[in-house]
């Protein structure tokens, strides 16, 4: 392995900790009055959730390979982030050093179509990276 990823997700994901190779995504939780909006907020009842992901080469493979968010329902990508979830707090259970931390994932929650589409394109770049499948 070439370093270590770190996934940090407050309130929606309550995460923290080492993955291979420098990524690191972070979600916060922020009351709507203290952050001014950016493309991957969402506002819902005044609760604003944010998806950082820290790997400079995630942005780019997002860019080349997302397609609009609206291809596909916000029903479909919470779909899939579930399964993505479960696939891989299972896979921390078991002990695999990819997948050093638990996410805490509420799919009944309404974190809006632009943090799902996001948080789903992470995934498939996580799988693709590392040459594995959380299906």
């Amino acid at each position: 392995m070439k370093g270590l990823n770190v996934i940090m997700m407050g309130i929606l994901f309550l995460v923290s900790g080492n993955f291979a190779q420098g990524n690191e995504i972070q979600l916060k939780n922020t009351e709507a009055s203290l952050t001014s909006p950016m493309p991957d907020t969402v506002k819902a009842d005044s609760t604003e959730y944010e998806l950082i992901i820290f790997d400079g080469r995630f942005e780019s493979w997002y860019i080349q390979r997302k397609k609009p968010k609206w291809y596909h329902t916000e029903n479909y990508y919470k779909h899939w982030n579930q399964r993505y979830v479960n696939e891989w707090n299972y896979r921390y259970n078991l002990g695999d050093p990819r997948f050093d931390s638990y996410i805490e994932y509420q799919p009944t929650k309404d974190y809006g179509l632009e943090l799902e589409h996001k948080l789903y394109y992470y995934f498939e770049y996580f799988q693709e990276k590392h040459n594995i499948s959380l299906k």
